[in-house]
């Protein structure tokens, strides 16, 4: 089994749950945006086409590769959401500015995080990440995964009830 199939089968044990998934499709979107909108604030030094980098764009190249490492329909997919999250991201970052901008960020970061626990609150199950860092960037391919099946390994299914019984343990 391939390393990208084994974490895959970790998470999938312990987020067995539609409502523990439903959850983490709102929480998880929200704690990235969150995550992107603090570190565009970080400016990089740089020149020609890094001029304008800063700190989510590079974070943003370097989580796609590792993704991408994992599994190229993965890598794609989680490409995607990270657009997606980067364009809230910079919506928020540029039409709204102090205050306001950071008690969006801050909101958007906090409540992504209740999501995220009372999603664990059905499962029973304390989040992965904790046993797992990879998990945080495995978090956002699930959600993809849900939208987009093809990213899944065929024959996973059959490693889930290994990886649930190894988890219990």
């Amino acid at each position: 089994m391939s390393h990208y199939e084994n974490i895959l089968a970790s998470y999938d044990a312990i987020h067995r749950s539609p409502l523990n998934r439903a959850t983490h499709a709102i929480g998880i979107p929200l704690i990235v945006t969150s995550v992107i909108a603090v570190t565009s604030y970080v400016r990089l030094p740089g020149q020609g086409a890094w001029e304008h980098a800063n700190l989510a764009t590079a974070l943003a190249v370097l989580t796609v590769a590792i993704v991408l490492s994992w599994s190229r329909l993965a890598g794609l997919a989680y490409l995607i959401l990270i657009a997606a999250c980067y364009a809230v991201a910079h919506s928020v970052t540029t039409h709204f500015s102090g205050l306001t901008a950071a008690g969006i960020i801050a909101a958007g970061f906090v409540l992504g995080w209740v999501f995220q626990f009372i999603g664990h609150g059905f499962e029973g199950e304390s989040p992965q990440f904790v046993k797992r860092p990879e998990n945080l960037l495995l978090g956002p391919v699930m959600i993809m995964a849900e939208v987009f099946p093809a990213i899944r390994p065929r024959n996973l299914s059959a490693t889930v009830a290994t990886s649930a019984a190894e988890n219990k343990q």
